[in-house]
C-alpha cells in the first residue's frame, strides 16, 4: 500500500485525508519535523514511480520552497 505523509496542519473542513485513503494511500499525519523524520524512516523505500521514472530527493521539496 503506498503511504502519504501530510505534514503540517489541514486546513479546516479540509478532505485531503479521507481523498488520500479513497485512493488507497495509507495516510500518516506530522505535526513537527523530528515527526516527519521518524515517518520517512518507516515507511518502505521507493524506487521508482508506477511509470518508471526514478525518484530523487529534487522530487520531493515542499511547496513554495523550491
Amino acid at each position: 500500500m503506498p503511504t502519504a505523509i501530510v505534514t503540517g496542519q489541514p486546513v479546516p473542513g479540509s478532505s485531503l485525508e479521507s481523498d488520500l485513503r479513497s485512493l488507497g494511500f495509507d495516510v500518516r499525519m506530522a505535526e513537527s519535523t523530528a515527526e516527519t523524520e521518524t515517518l520517512l524512516a518507516a515507511a518502505p523505500p521507493v524506487t521508482a514511480w508506477p511509470w518508471s521514472t526514478p525518484v530523487s530527493s529534487a522530487m520531493c521539496t515542499p511547496c513554495g520552497s523550491a
